[in-house]
């Protein structure tokens, strides 16, 4: 296995602002991995707990707005 070096770290991050209506939307065509592990009858029960977890935690569930975080890693491959 060949030795490798961290370069570089690079930390990105951006505000999301969306309404309830289109987070449920992608949640319903499973964009966010989680979902992509429940069966139909599950996602039924899921989708209804991820309406209440949006509603309970914004203030505006038409205007919510949260930070995606990423990082960036530069890899080099020694020798």
């Amino acid at each position: 296995m060949p030795a490798l070096k961290l370069r570089t770290v690079r930390e990105f991050k951006y505000e999301r602002v969306t309404s309830l209506e289109r987070l449920i939307e992608q949640a319903e065509n499973r964009h966010y991995s989680t979902f992509w592990f429940y069966s139909e009858e599950e996602l039924v029960t899921a989708l209804d707990g991820f309406r209440q977890n949006i509603k309970e935690r914004f203030s505006n569930p038409n205007q919510a707005r949260w930070f995606d975080e990423n990082l960036l890693l530069v890899i080099e491959k020694k020798g």
